[in-house]
């Protein structure tokens, strides 16, 4: 835990560093008019800010490591299925600083060539398409499987039939176990990481695990192999 802490504050450091060598330069310009009358002034604070960019990402990680005290399957049936949307106020941050800082490239970018802002509005669309279909997710365990879904854009993100499911459990991560927020995958497995610790896990059958982070008040008391909802 000590190590991640330290190297996601200084990568974070850097990037921060790396945003700001962009960011506050396009910024202060485009307020003054040019490049020549630009002064620092209020632009200091965004570039404070920026430089802590590292400390944030250490509080992601834990100080020490905890254990989940039951890591045992539940056994117990769902006799009408389970569903919960979940909503992102941390990707809705990440959203909006975007949204700022690609507002901010727009507009430094005006005197550029036409297929130069076709291209930064391309990579601005398909960046904002994937912020937004994350802002909420719809999931689902029923009898007929896993199925996960943008909530906000109704677009089918994960989908797994009951025959490919093995036990469904709930859990605790953090973020930074699997590489920080959004979609994230690892071997066979594929995490949605995107409000909280708690999560629900469905084990597959040919390996690997699909992971949920749901808020602990939506969490489903009762978990069982989905394939077997509804049997005696």
């Amino acid at each position: 835990m000590r190590t991640k802490r330290d190297v996601l504050t200084w990568s974070g450091f850097f990037a921060g560093i790396g945003m700001a060598l962009w960011l506050v330069p396009a910024g202060l310009t485009y307020a003054a008019g040019s490049a020549q009358d630009a002064e620092l002034n209020g632009w200091l604070i965004l570039l404070a800010a920026l430089l802590l960019y590292g400390v944030l990402l250490r509080t992601f990680v834990p100080s020490r490591e905890q254990r989940e005290v039951d890591e045992e399957p539940s056994v117990r049936t769902i006799s009408s299925g389970w569903a919960a949307t979940v909503y992102s106020p941390q990707i809705g941050v990440a959203f909006a600083i975007f949204a700022v800082a690609g507002a901010a490239g727009l507009v430094a970018a005006q005197e550029a060539p036409v297929i130069v802002r076709t291209l930064i509005w391309a990579v601005l669309a398909i960046a904002g398409i994937a912020l937004v279909a994350l802002l909420g997710i719809d999931v689902r365990v029923d009898q007929e499987g896993l199925r996960i879904r943008s909530a906000l854009l109704r677009f089918p993100l994960k989908q797994v039939p009951a025959s490919k499911l093995g036990d469904v459990r709930t859990t605790t991560v953090h973020p930074s176990d699997w590489g920080g927020w959004g979609i994230r995958k690892h071997g066979g497995s594929t995490a949605f990481i995107v409000n909280g610790r708690h999560a629900v896990s469905a084990s597959l059958r040919d390996g690997g695990e699909v992971l949920v982070t749901i808020p602990e008040r939506k969490l489903p008391r009762d978990l069982k192999r989905p394939g077997s909802v509804g049997d005696s």
